[in-house]
């Protein structure tokens, strides 16, 4: 159905918006009529009807859209070095449709180029996509495969975008997901921690800071998109977690309050991880980190957080004690069971001196149970102050990185690690980046970042000229937003 243009217009130019559009709705109102009686009498059930109404929503939508935006004049100073190079038309593509957009075009004689000051006021951003479709996609792109989302758009919205196009989207998005504005910033957290301490007012509360780091598939940076990829490769993505415990570790639940991930080294983890330090600087709540007993998390632990209770994971240690009983005893026989559990309740008890001082007096079964025992002596000795499990557990402290096992899943792998996916490096900390930001719920912070950067990118040259001649005074009242278009 093709919803008519707007109607009646009113001599001198003079005519309120508000009319223009009820001129609008008035006129098309038995054609909607129509058109949903005439659908329903022909297929009779809800899903077409739904389908019918949507469609013609839609295009009274983008109709309205396109009287508002056409009826809209900027506020331009007289200036001999502008001049009026009449209407220009161009197409632009929202959620409701395409719009046919018309606006008037000025010349700078300082500057061979037409600048567009509706463009500026009304965020128009350059290219035929325009923002609202940009946010709606990178979500779904976020959470499958570009050719999957591409599909999935068209089908819920109507609005054919190209893959390629998705694929581009999704890269502009990415590139404007900094660690800034993926993290929540100092008055975020406080004012986060603040209301669970007012919703769980009976209930303790700690802090937790997980890392880890978890394998990617990768494949060389220049490779094409589509097409054979080479040989692919794997690579850490180096990441941590901050999050809320609240109540016991044996009966409690956790809330979410930053999660960083990326493919780096360790010296860029460890700048990020100082960065988070600062931005819970001062809260009083005590805060655990833990991990597992990976050398390049300890070091930057020991090094940020004093004073925080570093805790080796349960699990993993438990696994280490496992792995040195099927060697010493066998797999889950009687004695391995029983050396198994007695070990556990020391380490529960707080004893790891005595685990320390029986294990070089075992007689190992073979030199490579041998050898576990003394990796074993070695880890448990190394991370001795940070496995006193029983004392954790009076105080209500968690005693395992599930938290972040888990934020390994749901940020990482559950994209990146799909069946045939093989990432350029770029692009795997693009998404990494975009899926922190989604669960720590900063995602329209990187969007507002991404249009702005965007309308920019098209503005530098004319924002010294703006800022010396102030000749479109709408655009000038904050330049940070003012973007104008410049067409050569």
């Amino acid at each position: 159905m093709n919803v008519n243009p707007a109607i009646n217009e009113i001599s001198n130019g003079d005519c309120l918006l508000s009319v223009r559009l009820e001129n609008l709705m008035k006129e098309n109102t038995k054609k909607i009529a129509e058109k949903i009686s005439k659908d329903f009498l022909e297929k009779k059930d809800i899903t077409s009807l739904s389908n019918s109404i949507h469609n013609i929503l839609s295009s009274l939508g983008a109709s309205i859209i396109e009287e508002t935006i056409n009826s809209y004049n900027p506020d331009i100073s007289p200036n001999k070095n502008f001049q009026s190079k009449g209407f220009r038309q161009r197409k632009i593509t929202t959620r409701l449709g395409e719009i046919n957009y018309r606006r008037e075009a000025f010349y700078d004689k300082n500057d061979s180029g037409l600048i567009f000051p509706a463009d500026v006021d009304l965020e128009i951003i350059p290219g035929n996509i325009q923002n609202d479709i940009r946010e709606s996609i990178s979500e779904l792109l976020i959470e499958m495969p570009f050719h999957e989302a591409q599909k999935m758009y068209e089908k819920l919205t109507g609005i054919k975008i190209s893959e390629g196009m998705a694929y581009n989207i999704f890269t502009e998005v990415g590139q404007s997901a900094t660690f800034d504005n993926i993290i929540p910033d100092k008055l975020e957290i406080n004012k986060k921690l603040d209301f669970l301490k007012i919703e769980y007012p009976n209930q303790k509360i700690h802090l937790v800071i997980g890392a880890d780091g978890a394998h990617e598939p990768m494949r060389e940076e220049h490779s094409k998109r589509k097409g054979k990829r080479g040989q692919g490769f794997w690579r850490e993505a180096k990441g941590f977690r901050l999050y809320a415990v609240i109540g016991s570790e044996l009966d409690c639940r956790i809330e979410q309050i930053a999660s960083w991930h990326q493919i780096c080294d360790e010296e860029e983890f460890g700048k990020k991880i100082q960065l988070i330090s600062k931005l819970i600087l001062g809260r009083e709540e005590k805060l655990v980190a833990i991990a597992d007993g990976a050398k390049w998390i300890w070091k930057h632990y020991r090094n940020i957080f004093p004073n925080a209770v570093l805790i080796l994971d349960w699990y993993h240690c438990v696994q280490h004690l496992y792995d040195y009983a099927k060697l010493q005893f066998g797999v889950d026989t009687p004695e391995g069971k029983k050396w198994l559990d007695k070990t556990k309740e020391r380490l529960m008890g707080n004893k790891i001196e005595t685990i320390l001082r029986g294990l070089p007096l075992m007689d190992h079964k073979n030199d490579e149970a041998k050898k576990e025992g003394e990796n074993l002596f070695n880890y448990l000795n190394e991370y001795k102050t940070s496995v006193k499990y029983g004392e954790y557990r009076e105080q209500g402290l968690t005693i395992g990185s599930g938290g972040m096992e888990s934020a390994n899943k749901f940020v990482s792998h559950v994209r990146l690690k799909r069946s045939g996916s093989w990432w350029k490096e770029s692009h795997a900390n693009e998404m990494l980046h975009l899926r922190s930001a989604k669960y720590n719920g900063t995602l329209q912070k990187v969007f507002s970042e991404n249009k702005i950067k965007m309308l920019e990118n098209q503005a530098q040259k004319c924002k010294a000229k703006l800022e010396k001649n102030k000749n479109i005074t709408k655009s000038h009242k904050n330049i940070k937003n003012s973007k104008l278009v410049v067409v050569r």
